[in-house]
């Protein structure tokens, strides 16, 4: 590559062209145009890794995170039925601790709430929370209850 190719990929550089189209330009190969930039960050300074994505795309990211934490939030009820929820310091051994403050949410010892409904000896949480905390497993532990029967 010469002085004046050079010159011309640090100008095309420095306005955001991509590798690819500043080697068509000044009639290199990619791979030639990505050694001098490696070797000459003078003249081509370090890009960050998502340099090239838009600005459109990075809002579109943004929206589905927020209809995807909406989603989550029409999943999950507030409170279980007929309970209103209860402070930290009114909880009893045999109530339902689960939480009813978003994650977004810090704890208050004031103002935070728990279920308080009464829960299954054995257990933390009251039966609507427990069914609501309970995934349905994976594949396996799914499968593993059809063999048994089959085994039994």
């Amino acid at each position: 590559m010469t002085k004046e190719q050079l010159l011309e990929a640090s100008k095309l550089w420095v306005k955001g062209l991509k590798t690819k189209d500043i080697a068509e330009a000044i009639g290199v190969t990619k791979t030639n145009m990505s050694y001098h930039a490696s070797k000459h960050r003078g003249m081509f300074p370090k890009r960050p890794a998502n340099f090239y994505r838009s600005s459109d795309l990075r809002a579109k990211n943004i929206e589905n995170r927020a209809k995807s934490k909406i989603s989550i939030a029409k999943k999950w009820p507030e409170k279980a039925p007929g309970h209103d929820g209860v402070l930290v310091g009114r909880l009893t051994n045999c109530g339902c601790v689960f939480p009813l403050w978003g994650h977004h949410e810090d704890f208050d010892v004031n103002t935070s709430l728990y279920c308080g409904a009464a829960s299954e000896e054995g257990h933390h949480y009251c039966t609507f929370h427990r069914k609501l905390s309970t995934g349905l497993g994976t594949r396996s532990e799914r499968a593993a209850t059809t063999v048994l029967a089959k085994a039994a």
